[in-house]
């Protein structure tokens, strides 16, 4: 939704998900988006193959972070 409200301003950087990338999601990254970082809690294996496909781009897989946090913060 974010891009289709300003394409022009979506550019590139750094793209986090809050849930597993697949591969129809890392297709559609990589066909239209200039993008140096993505960042989710899982990639499937089909969009790992996407995303390799690209030069210079870095995958950071960080794991379910929900439940896992302390009192206070």
């Amino acid at each position: 939704r974010a891009y289709k409200t300003d394409p022009t301003s979506a550019f590139g950087g750094i793209i986090a998900f809050n849930r597993e990338l697949d591969e129809k999601t890392a297709q559609a990254i990589i066909d239209r988006q200039f993008v140096e970082v993505i960042i989710a809690p899982m990639v499937s294996e089909e969009a790992a193959k996407v995303l390799s496909s690209k030069q210079n781009v870095r995958v950071l897989e960080c794991g379910d972070w929900y439940g896992q946090l302390t009192d206070g913060y």
